[in-house]
């Protein structure tokens, strides 16, 4: 399952306790969607029962949210919790860890990039390399080049995206002189959790981290796409591609 369905995916977990489930004959109700139409009108009221039970409680909300589905999930957290039906949620974590293999590669991948090459800039070339070394990665049945070509444009779909504790940021050199190989490094995400030191006018000054590497705005500042438009970037605004700004194609 992909990371994008994975996030957008709850689980649940029907335990039949028997070892062929599909020979079952003893049901409660056996034709349940038969049973549902011919008490549709009954099982409506109970829903509506467990939403005027909510309001009248002040429509508390849940606290565990999911992501994309923010009220969705605040709102039936809400409902279930206030009749006392808990564990809404909790167990997205370990979903994700079982169900997010892509997700589980990119993480690998980064570590190891992250104890290769630490911060410092590499090329295309060396990173195919290293996710060749890495059991998961589909660069597809292709010669050379096309594994390569589908590595690239895998690697430009996590630009600027946190995994782990790193951002996978394009350098400012984008490519070699020869236009076959981008440039990237791996930015640690530890830079940004305190915000920039102020100046005497009380703005931000922008600001390095412990180890003096950039910042995230800093380094989106360098970015091609926003010295060619003059987009602004703030210490604490990170740079978003815009359409066109994405480049996908050969090593």
């Amino acid at each position: 399952m992909s990371t994008e369905i994975a996030r957008r995916t709850v689980r649940i977990r029907l335990d039949p306790r028997v070892d062929r489930p599909w020979q079952r004959t003893e049901f409660r109700h056996r034709d349940l969607r038969g049973w549902a139409d011919e008490h549709r009108a009954e099982l409506v009221r109970a829903a509506l029962v467990l939403c005027r039970a909510w309001i009248a409680a002040g429509q508390p909300l849940g606290t565990t949210v999911l992501g994309s589905y923010e009220r969705w999930s605040a709102v039936l957290g809400g409902i279930l919790g206030t009749v006392d039906i808990n564990g809404f949620l909790e167990n997205l974590e370990a979903f994700y860890e079982d169900a997010d293999v892509e997700g589980a590669i990119w993480r690998q991948f980064v570590d190891r990039w992250a104890a290769e090459f630490g911060e410092q800039e590499v090329e295309s070339t060396q990173l195919f390399d290293l996710a060749n070394s890495i059991d998961g990665f589909d660069f597809g049945f292709g010669n050379d080049r096309s594994q390569r070509t589908s590595f690239g444009k895998q690697l430009t779909r996590q630009r600027d995206r946190v995994i782990g504790e790193y951002r996978i940021a394009q350098t400012s050199g984008g490519k070699t002189k020869s236009h076959k190989s981008k440039k990237w490094r791996l930015i640690r995400t530890r830079l940004y959790d305190e915000p920039p030191p102020r100046d005497e006018t009380g703005g931000h000054r922008g600001h390095q981290g412990t180890s003096g590497h950039t910042s995230y705005a800093q380094e989106s500042a360098k970015s091609p796409h926003v010295r060619a438009t003059g987009a602004k970037t703030s210490p604490n605004v990170p740079y978003v591609p815009q359409g066109d700004d994405e480049e996908d194609g050969p090593l």
